[in-house]
């Protein structure tokens, strides 16, 4: 089963670039409890058996759609507030995934969510 906007907009609050649990998923989880644990430089939770990244958890409930490459403005991986984060695409040249932003291509994508 795909993680979905819907599944993680019902279990996981969005609260200054973290993922907190609104309700519990499994034995491990509490309510209140940020979501996830440190793994290789970024932030890693776990629901319905699968396992997503926060900085990807983030952007898809809030974009509503994830793509293949979501990457850090400024670099730092822990650094997942939404305004942090934008589309990555791969250059042909380079293997480089870092490029620019792309806030044209989602501003009509933009769905309401609080907490900055």
């Amino acid at each position: 089963m795909t993680i979905t906007q819907q599944t993680l907009l019902e279990c996981l609050e969005y609260i200054d670039g973290k993922l907190y649990w609104k309700k519990p998923t499994s034995v491990s989880t509490k309510v209140g409890q940020e979501a996830g644990c440190n793994n290789n430089g970024y932030r890693l939770l776990k629901l319905n058996k699968q396992f997503i990244q926060t900085h990807r958890a983030i952007f898809l409930m809030h974009y509503g759609f994830l793509p293949e490459i979501v990457d850090h403005i400024d670099g730092n991986k822990l650094n997942c507030r939404r305004n942090n984060l934008m589309v990555g695409v791969t250059d042909a040249k380079s293997t480089s995934k870092r490029t620019k932003i792309l806030p044209a291509e989602l501003k009509d994508k933009i769905l309401p969510f609080e907490n900055g």
